[in-house]
């Protein structure tokens, strides 16, 4: 459903900059161009563009007077933009001769590539299938860290954070083309936002003496913006690892609690047992600090085959309120059809394996409220209750998962530790939103939840992890050999200095096909390693 709302979003937006308003404009004979040209406004076939005078006057006058430690600073990031144009483009190349043999691959086949099984892949093809097992081990050894890294889990709207960070990143970037500008004596005319597509961009106008600058002059303006987003990736980097625990530490303590219940959630019964503002200290006896520690201990009660159990008295079975026999909850240890008339969600069946005594049976059905006031055993019970008539015995059922919880309440600074049956034990990562920041001070307890609630650390984080992506990215992407990009004009230096000749028509037009043959290629790289890593 997400690509269809995008097609039909991109459509509508398509339709109504290059198809509604025209027409309209021509309707009333250009008033409405000419009204949004007063407010310096205007619609293009694709693009909604909004540019004013440079807003930051002084900004000139500082930009000379430290002119010569900025020329050191963007000559520095010339040499790692060209570097980084270099490599893009041998990326680009490696990226085409893959997508002719895909081609190729596909046509011999006659099927789709991602369909093709793994063995006949590395048989008939073994050059593609070893570019494809690279990018598994880039995905396993990079990839996937960095996702798990930046999690954002649900502290905010992910289109909020997205949007605020895009608008920073893209601020630097144009800010450091701006910034070098007027260190080599070039004037920025005008500053602009647009709208490709509801995509948000930024761009700045230098004046034409551009162009009489030597080439290394250029060479710093060019790859500034990527510089400085570079810059920016590294010191939002160092803020989120070092200087932000270091400065929350004194009024947060970094302890998972709840910032807030999904509507549908209020039925489970793993996560009705928590409230806004109680915080979670243990799964199973594992300490949990951070939100990993949860995915942790889930994966490891749904994946590994851990004896989880209680220690059970063979005499608490006379008590009919809290133990049933196990037929009425333990399908398929008898062969007799036993009629259940009790509500089976509110019985657990627990087997004993190793204990196979007639006198007593091996099985039993507990009740939830009986369970809740035990506590969790691992393999075996604690040697100062082991007797002749306690044993340990392990849940199997097929319901859910044995999990003892151990909770803090704030409200009543009490700890409480819960020993139930959890049918879905993903709910707590599903329907539970969780903050990794809790305040250290507890009074007054509105104020307590609302600083769990809103989450500020939280947001904070997730945003600063947001632009070290989104830095990153942009920054790369502009040096990229694609028109319309700073990577155009990197290209265009590249190609005169390391293959130099001249100035004719035919040369020309030859670099221009390049272009737009590494445009192609990037723009169909992405879709290629999605293939190639799903087929």
């Amino acid at each position: 459903m997400g690509w269809r709302r995008s097609l039909l979003g991109g459509g509508c937006w398509l339709l109504g900059t290059g198809l509604g308003f025209p027409l309209i404009d021509k309707w009333n004979n250009g008033k409405w161009s000419n009204w949004l040209e007063t407010r310096s406004i205007q619609i293009t076939k694709t693009c909604v563009i909004w540019s004013l005078r440079f807003p930051f006057p002084r900004l000139k006058n500082w930009c000379k007077a430290h002119r010569h430690a900025l020329r050191q600073l963007g000559q520095l990031g010339s040499i790692f933009g060209v570097l980084t144009c270099c490599m893009i483009m041998m990326g680009l190349v490696l990226s085409g001769i893959v997508m002719y043999l895909v081609c190729i691959a596909c046509v011999i086949t006659r099927s789709f590539f991602w369909r093709m099984d793994a063995v006949e892949l590395a048989q008939r093809f073994p050059l593609i299938s070893y570019f494809r097992s690279f990018l598994e081990s880039i995905a396993n050894y990079f990839l996937t860290p960095l996702l798990r890294w930046l999690y954002l889990g649900s502290v905010a709207p992910f289109w909020f954070l997205g949007l605020l960070g895009l608008l920073v990143t893209l601020c630097v970037h144009e800010l450091g083309h701006a910034v070098i500008a007027f260190a080599e004596g070039i004037a920025v005319e005008r500053m602009g936002i647009f709208l490709c597509f509801f995509i948000p961009g930024m761009f700045v106008t230098l004046e034409e003496s551009l162009m009489d600058l030597n080439t290394k002059s250029r060479l710093r303006i060019f790859c500034a913006g990527f510089w400085f987003n570079i810059i920016l990736c590294l010191l939002s980097l160092i803020i989120l690892v070092l200087f932000l625990p270091l400065m929350v530490s004194p009024m947060f303590k970094q302890q998972i609690a709840v910032s807030g219940i999904t509507p549908t959630a209020e039925r489970d019964k793993l996560t009705s047992l928590f409230s806004v503002g109680d915080e979670l200290h243990s799964i199973n006896n594992k300490e949990i600090r951070r939100l990993k520690d949860i995915n942790e201990a889930i994966r490891s009660l749904v994946l590994e085959e851990t004896s989880f159990g209680i220690c059970f008295n063979k005499d608490n079975m006379n008590d009919t309120e809290w133990f049933r026999p196990f037929h009425a909850c333990c399908p398929g240890l008898v062969e007799d059809n036993v009629d259940q008339d009790m509500e089976l969600s509110e019985w657990n069946c627990f087997v004993q394996y190793s204990f196979w005594n007639t006198d007593y049976p091996n099985a039993v059905c507990i009740s939830d409220r009986w369970l809740q006031t035990q506590a969790l055993a691992l393999g075996s019970c604690p040697e100062e209750i082991q007797n002749n008539v306690s044993y340990f015995i392990p849940y199997n059922g097929k319901g859910g998962r044995l999990m003892a919880l151990k909770r803090w309440i704030p409200r009543e600074k009490v700890f409480e530790q819960t020993l139930l049956v959890a049918t879905t034990p993903e709910s707590l990562v599903d329907s539970i939103q969780w903050t990794e920041y809790v305040p250290r001070i507890t009074r007054p307890h509105w104020l307590y939840l609302l600083v769990v609630k809103w989450n500020p650390i939280g947001i904070i984080e997730n945003l600063l992890r947001l632009i070290v992506l989104l830095s990153a990215v942009i920054g790369m992407s502009n040096m990229a050999p694609v028109w319309r990009m700073d990577g155009e004009d990197i290209f265009y230096w590249i190609i005169y200095y390391f293959f130099p000749s001249g100035s004719s028509r035919s040369e020309r037009i030859r670099n221009k096909i390049l272009l737009v043959c590494f445009t192609v290629l990037f723009l169909s790289s992405g879709p290629l390693w999605l293939f190639v890593l799903v087929g």
